[in-house]
């Protein structure tokens, strides 16, 4: 995946980086933007819903690669 379809999924989802990334948060906070980010992925189509499924996906394995 490139840098310009996260940064575009980050825009769409209007969400932070660091939260697809999973970087440690508060676990609170943590929660409550995950269910924003969910939330905002139910509200697609169901074709938008499966790229961006497929996009994190790929986003965890190149990280899983590099760990």
């Amino acid at each position: 995946m490139s840098v310009e379809i996260f940064r575009k999924m980050i825009e769409i989802l209007e969400t932070d980086a660091n939260i697809l990334m999973g970087k440690e948060r508060d676990d609170a906070e943590k929660r409550k933007q995950f269910e924003e980010v969910f939330y905002r992925i139910q509200k697609m189509e169901w074709k938008e819903q499966k790229i961006i499924m497929q996009t994190i996906d790929s986003l965890i394995e190149s990280f899983n690669e590099y760990r």
